[in-house]
């Protein structure tokens, strides 16, 4: 049963009610002040509520609650940076939760040697901070995780309408049916943009059989403006409008120039372009973005938190999602990302930046709308969408289908009486929904018929379900390396042509190298690029050590860098069941290093990386023969200790050599 908890906005009671945490004001806000009714019964909550509304405060009291029952806590965040922010504020000694076991856990995958150290973690922690997609990955192995599941007391999940992003809400709404099928958690779901909420917390209900408690409002701690601001677009080629965006953007950074403002940008080329003219014009301020190390990230955010710092904060759309970031003013920069419109729930995220609780009176955001489409765009944050399942799209179902399959859920009623409970079939998803899905494996070479009314994975869909990749991914790579592999082009194509949905979107120039790419691919695979063309980009240049010097490609190529022990991983398991010859090891070594296939022997070496391996090379010296031969030489260039280390290497690999 769903019950309602109506919200007064002159509700405001102490924070000496609430006994089991030591709060830092007085008084909670009328949202929190509502959530004391229900903190500490068995029941589930959601949780909509502008951004500040202090819905963190909220989680704090049901953690807070589980931990006195002698249960532990899963904190679900979207993002990485935002499970470190969270590990680092309750880490800080003057929190109550400092005190407590704190554990993190990020990615979407753990590879087999570090899943029992994260295991371990997660069991002697009170809490443990998780992305969603990592969970779901923990959650296909649900028999390894019942004993710790069953300890759990609740589950939060930040950003809950995550459930409607593509590529991302599935995993969460697998992650959340399976956990739930194991563990009587509470679930407290928490969202500053999340409109069908009687929805959700009517799915919650059927989820795990617990009454959900629903608080909904619009309070915020001091109020917003939100203002749509036109600029002149008609007649204007595409950087003639970016242009005028970005001089209407600056007009108002200039009239308000005492107050501190975050710009959101949807291309780094629009924010390159606007933190030029900002510098030049002698406004302090820096561009927060992707390609930015992490830890030059924190310290933008910090400078600008500082009252003399930043001024002006640039930023893209990943700043949005929960980072702790407000702001007096908040200026979104258009309304599209190249040809598509940014979801209005991204934009909603942003414009809720604006205002900061205790300094501000009220907080201001401006949408910048074309002057031609103004009519479409004006008031069109007051219309949020409905969250929707991924679950409804098929692709995205079959990533999970897959794994269902894999784990014994081997029949279409089986996997019907699976999707029963999801989200998706809540909203009307019905049972040809999965049928069509085992159709499209069965087509694919995914899964096969056993002509008993049961299926089986192939090799295809087993790795695609061990690794955490589409089988979609996963096939297109068997397919690719079974063909022929002549040159890093055609390498680059094999792995970028199957993988460009894993990796983040960019906008970049087109360098001669990367036309010359182009031509070549076109030339030998006889067909257009379109998306899949920045994926095979950043490989070629990772194959050509060529990454560096295209520093827009930075967030592509970091992407693949991260991933490269999962996809060799993957790949080498496609090569012993279907006979693919290509020395995978290699390959990994030249992507983690970027480096062309000469320099491999040499970072193969202990104590030997990338930037000595290419001094050695530039004098010459790119063999273990070369090593030991020109042994002054080299002991000169890596150090004398370091040259006696690796010279032992080099003689006991060739004593251990079998002979010809």
């Amino acid at each position: 049963m769903v019950i309602r908890i109506s919200v007064e906005k002159d509700m405001h009671v102490s924070t000496s009610s609430f006994p089991l945490m030591k709060l830092r004001y007085p008084k909670f806000n009328p949202i929190q002040s509502a959530f004391l009714n229900v903190y500490d019964l068995d029941v589930n909550s959601v949780i909509s509520a502008s951004t500040s509304a202090g819905k963190t405060v909220i989680a704090e009291m049901s953690c807070a609650d589980a931990l006195l029952k002698g249960k532990k806590c899963i904190y679900l965040v979207p993002l990485r940076a935002l499970a470190q922010e969270k590990i680092d504020d309750w880490s800080a000694p003057e929190h109550p939760f400092s005190k407590k076991k704190l554990a993190i856990a990020t990615g979407d995958y753990l590879l087999p040697e570090n899943r029992e150290r994260i295991l371990k973690n997660c069991h002697q922690s009170d809490i443990t901070v998780m992305t969603s997609d990592l969970l779901d990955s923990l959650t296909r192995r649900i028999e390894k995780m019942e004993d710790w599941f069953s300890k759990v007391g609740v589950i939060v999940v930040d950003e809950a309408h995550l459930l409607t992003m593509e590529k991302r809400g599935g995993a969460l709404e697998c992650a959340l049916m399976r956990f739930s099928s194991v563990s009587d958690a509470r679930i407290i779901l928490l969202s500053a943009t999340m409109p069908n909420t009687g929805e959700l917390a009517d799915w919650l209900c059927e989820l795990n059989g617990k009454n959900t408690y629903l608080i909904e409002s619009d309070w915020r701690p001091c109020d917003l403006g939100v203002h749509y601001v036109q600029y002149p677009d008609r007649g204007l080629l595409y950087e003639g409008k970016v242009d005028s965006m970005l001089d209407r953007a600056i007009e108002i950074l200039d009239r308000h120039s005492n107050d501190k403002f975050i710009v959101f940008v949807h291309s780094k080329n629009a924010g390159k372009k606007l933190l030029s003219s900002l510098k030049e014009l002698g406004i302090s301020t820096e561009f927060h973005n992707a390609n930015v190390e992490l830890k030059n990230r924190l310290k933008l955010t910090e400078d600008f938190k500082n009252k003399n710092g930043l001024r002006v904060l640039i930023a893209t759309s990943t700043l949005a999602w929960g980072i702790n970031l407000p702001a007096r003013r908040v200026l979104v920069a258009g309304v599209n990302r190249g040809l598509e419109e940014v979801s209005v729930l991204d934009l909603k995220q942003m414009v809720g930046r604006a205002g900061r609780v205790g300094l501000d009176p009220r907080g201001d955001a401006y949408v910048l709308i074309p002057e031609s489409e103004s009519g479409r765009y004006n008031g069109f944050l007051d219309n949020l969408p409905e969250i929707e399942s991924r679950l409804s799209d098929i692709k995205e179902l079959a990533f999970h289908i897959v794994n269902e399959i894999n784990e014994g859920t081997n029949t279409v009623d089986k996997l019907w009486q699976w999707f029963k409970r999801s989200f998706a079939a809540k909203r009307g998803s019905e049972r040809d929904l999965i049928e069509n899905v085992v159709d499209e494996l069965m087509k694919w070479d995914i899964i096969r018929d056993n002509e008993t009314g049961t299926y089986t994975p192939t090799p295809i869909g087993k790795i695609s379900s061990w690794f955490y990749y589409s089988p979609f991914t996963v096939a297109l790579l068997k397919s690719n390396f079974q063909g022929h592999i002549g040159d890093d082009i055609d390498l680059a194509w094999a792995i970028g042509s199957a993988m460009w949905e894993n990796v983040a979107s960019t906008n970049i120039d087109y360098y001669e190298d990367m036309l010359y790419l182009k031509e070549k691919l076109r030339s030998r695979y006889k067909m257009p690029l379109k998306k899949d063309e920045i994926s095979i980009y950043a490989i070629y240049l990772l194959l050509k050590g060529e990454h560096e010097k295209r520093p827009e490609m930075l967030n592509v190529v970091r992407g693949f860098q991260a991933d490269i022990s999962r996809l060799a991983s993957a790949l080498k398991a496609l090569g012993s069941f279907y006979d693919i010859e290509h020395d995978f090891d290699e390959l990994a070594i030249r992507l983690q290093y970027g480096i062309d296939s000469e320099l491999v022997p040499l970072c193969k070496l202990q104590g030997i990386g990338v930037t000595r391996a290419k001094k050695l090379a530039s004098a010459g010296i790119k063999s273990y023969s070369d090593i030991l031969r020109k042994g002054e030489e080299t002991s000169k260039i890596i150090g004398g200790k370091l040259y006696q280390k690796i010279a032992a290497e080099i003689k006991e690999k060739t004593e251990n050599l079998s002979p010809v």
